[in-house]
């Protein structure tokens, strides 16, 4: 059980190391609009939202890297991929 709850962690902060430096400028401002114009107002709807737009930033982060890799280590080292 420890092995797997380590290994589950390795992997959320893989995938935050990838995400992290975008918060700032696309899932807070989006989530702002979002949380503006949206007719629904209750957290879960904007804890969903916040994992729509969390999980697109995230698969284009991971094609964007590795599309443009020796770029991306000189930008930004501390994502996971090289």
């Amino acid at each position: 059980v420890a092995t797997s709850l380590r290994s589950a962690l390795r992997h959320c902060e893989t995938a935050w190391l990838f995400t992290a430096s975008d918060f700032k400028t696309l899932i807070f401002p989006m989530m702002v609009f979002a949380a503006v114009v949206s007719p629904r107002h209750d957290p879960p709807a904007l804890a969903c939202t916040v994992c729509w737009l969390w999980f697109h930033l995230f698969q284009f982060n991971v094609s964007n890297q590795s599309y443009s890799a020796d770029e991306d280590i000189v930008n930004k080292p501390w994502r996971p991929l090289p």
